[in-house]
């Protein structure tokens, strides 16, 4: 059985080609049903993000005859019109145009090893827009998660996409590989300030709430930013997320409203069509006085029409326009891909030569086993793994606290904390803060103290100022994971669900968060997903 890729991406192929091909989420399951039952490939992932669209098949068929076929699925599915061509955001125009049939530079096909050699690359950001970032790893792990739940993996891509994961984790902490910007995220952010020069007390506006349009929002903030305003489809999505990031809300009909005062958008919608176009933004630039404006528009099929360029005093930068911030880390990084390739040629010979096929997860006996493992919730488990990942945690954070004068009551605070002297590490922390008010990773021990102390309320007030604070993915990724502690603890089990989910979106590689959410679904009777939680956990901690 041969593992083959065919795909297209950001490498060979623009914005408008890639759009046409974009799978939507709700209608790859279909599409792998598809895929298998015409006999191409007996297991199948479908990777589809802004930058690529990928089909990973484990087949019976020769590697020349498996390209055929897939090349013919691909276009099929590309060509059907509507939301059944595997996205629900296709443009109207791009609906009305056929999709290319002579398509063929701009698609790669690669056979084992070269097939293996490039999945690895692609979960270890090697491959990416952005050299090193770890967001297309999180997308990699869930379109593998979504084949799996729907039973169209076997035991070749089950080992072959847990190795890519264990391979991400090794090259993250052994190379400088990530050194710098990572995230498209980020990136746009520092477009942002290459325009304006500095970001401090710029007007922001965000359309569309989903995690890329989150992740610049705070990134926005944490350079200089005044104020988000925060516009979307689902009224609910737009005020939590403008709660988190102290911003407002507003209807998303009414974003237009609020340009006479905007410096910044940025764009990441679920729209069929063109939101902002020449002719609707024409008047809106009159009434701000024709003031510098910075459009990114970081959607796939595009928000903005690209004719707005053309206006006076407008800078529109889409999606493919990041590659060229993406450049200056690529020449800052080039020095370590050679130690990566290294590190993937290995783990790969590795997995071609290895007898042990079987894989840890994917078969309905194998989470049989799981389920005699793990009957029912142990009464102690949440509590003692809880305590472990916050002496952890904490450990981390004050390796952080670089100042002198913080690193004594860092150090009593800590040793406080392990002694479960609640009430003592909360004064060091109350005396780290009054150093320095934004201390994140205090607030969040701030909040394992009141935990500790039984004080709920006062616990989640301080996981959601660390959340409101937070900068960086770390940062947030573990004031999430302790508001969830919170929240298993008070039995508000799809509250604290969600900040585990929270946790893992932020980071994909953070075992503790699955470990919590399992228990989280055992203790809510949600079986099925606490054992893929469990696998997960599994494959991710050190030595799986």
């Amino acid at each position: 059985m041969n593992i083959v890729v065919l795909g297209l991406s950001h490498h060979l192929s623009p914005v408008e080609l890639r759009e046409r091909f974009a799978f939507a989420e709700a209608k790859i399951p279909d599409a792998l049903k598809s895929l298998r039952e015409s006999g191409v490939a007996t297991e199948a992932v479908i990777l589809s993000t802004c930058n690529r669209v990928e089909i990973y098949a484990a087949t019976p068929l020769t590697p020349d005859a498996a390209v055929i076929e897939l090349k013919r699925f691909l276009q099929q599915w590309g060509e059907t019109p509507g939301e059944q061509a595997g996205s629900s955001r296709r443009d109207d125009r791009t609906a009305r145009r056929a999709v290319p049939t002579n398509i063929g530079d701009e698609l790669y096909s690669l056979a084992e090893p070269q097939s293996l050699h490039h999945l690895f690359k692609v979960a270890c950001g090697l491959d990416s827009m952005v050299l090193g970032e770890t967001e297309i790893l999180g997308q990699l792990k869930q379109a593998y998660a979504l084949a799996h739940r729907h039973g169209h993996t076997g035991a070749r891509l089950n080992k072959a996409f847990q190795r890519a994961f264990n391979v991400a984790k090794h090259i993250r902490t052994e190379t400088n590989i990530q050194r710098g910007s990572v995230s498209v995220a980020s990136v746009a952010v520092e477009l942002a300030e290459k325009i304006f020069s500095s970001l401090n007390g710029r007007e922001v506006m965000v359309i569309g709430a989903g995690d890329t349009s989150e992740k610049t929002a705070r990134a926005l903030l944490s350079r200089g930013a005044r104020s988000i305003i925060v516009a979307n489809r689902s009224p609910d999505r737009a005020v939590a997320l403008a709660k988190e990031l102290g911003g407002r809300a507003v209807q998303f009909g009414d974003w237009a409203a609020e340009f006479q005062k905007i410096d910044i958008v940025i764009s990441s919608t679920a729209a069929p069509h063109h939101i902002l176009d020449r002719a609707r933004l024409e008047p809106l630039m009159k009434l701000r006085h024709h003031r510098p404006l910075l459009l990114i528009d970081i959607a796939v099929p595009r928000d903005i029409d690209p004719e707005v360029n053309f206006l006076e005093n407008v800078y529109l930068y889409n999606i493919d326009d990041l590659q060229a911030i993406a450049d200056d880390y690529l020449r800052l990084r080039k020095v370590e891909i050679e130690r990566c390739e290294a590190i993937i040629a290995e783990k790969v010979k590795a997995l071609l030569t290895a007898k042990d096929v079987q894989p840890r997860m994917g078969t309905d006996e194998h989470g049989q086993k799981m389920k005699t493992i793990y009957p029912k919730p142990s009464p102690t488990f949440g509590k003692l793994v809880s305590f472990l990942v916050s002496i952890l945690c904490l450990t981390i954070m004050s390796l952080k606290a670089l100042a002198t004068d913080l690193t004594n009551e860092w150090a009593k605070a800590n040793w406080a904390y392990k002694q479960s002297d609640f009430q003592i590490a909360l004064s060091h922390y109350n005396e780290i803060l009054k150093i320095d008010s934004n201390n994140v990773a205090a607030l969040i021990g701030k909040a394992g103290a009141y935990r500790g102390l039984k004080q709920f309320d006062a616990a989640e007030n301080a996981c959601n100022e660390a959340i409101r604070l937070s900068s960086n993915n770390l940062s947030l990724s573990l004031a999430f994971l302790y508001r969830g502690y919170v929240h298993t603890q008070t039995t508000n089990l799809n509250q604290a669900i969600d900040d585990f989910s929270k946790a893992i979106q932020y980071n994909p590689a953070l075992a503790d968060a699955y470990i919590h959410r399992a228990n989280a679904f055992l203790l809510s009777g949600a079986y099925d997903p606490a054992i893929q939680d469990c696998n997960m956990a599994i494959m991710l901690l050190p030595g799986a």
